[in-house]
């Protein structure tokens, strides 16, 4: 089973999940930008952009700013992996 999965919220918001153990997860907010093709010689970076790493106890999740929708993702996702539901 992979430990980590990407969500959409419910504002369009693209998010990477990740198990840590059985009372964390951890959240990063995802950018993605498209490179100008004529530029693509110039850089090497992956056009993508992750957050500072949050690790928020699936306990508490109800005081983390996210949406409802996302901590239901959040708790069934952990649950996969911690036996609990």
């Amino acid at each position: 089973m992979d430990s980590e999965i990407y969500i959409i919220d419910e504002y369009s918001k693209e998010h990477r999940i990740r198990y840590l153990d059985e009372n964390r997860v951890i959240v990063q907010s995802v950018r993605r930008w498209k490179s100008d093709p004529e530029q693509e010689h110039l850089s090497t970076r992956d056009k993508v952009h992750l957050s500072m790493p949050a690790k928020p106890d699936v306990n508490d999740l109800d005081s983390w700013p996210y949406t409802a929708g996302l901590k239901k993702e959040i708790l069934e996702f952990h649950s996969q992996f911690s036996g609990t539901k």
